[in-house]
């Protein structure tokens, strides 16, 4: 295995993980939106 395939997996998996926690704030906040609008 190259570094420069080291590289990118480790990128990828790294861009993955942020990804998902991005989408679960985002969900987060959208069931909080949600929620507030619910009690309006």
């Amino acid at each position: 295995v190259n570094a420069l395939t080291l590289v990118m997996s480790i990128y990828l998996l790294a861009k993955g993980v942020l990804l998902a926690l991005v989408q679960s704030e985002v969900m987060g906040y959208n069931s909080r939106l949600n929620f507030a609008v619910k009690r309006l």
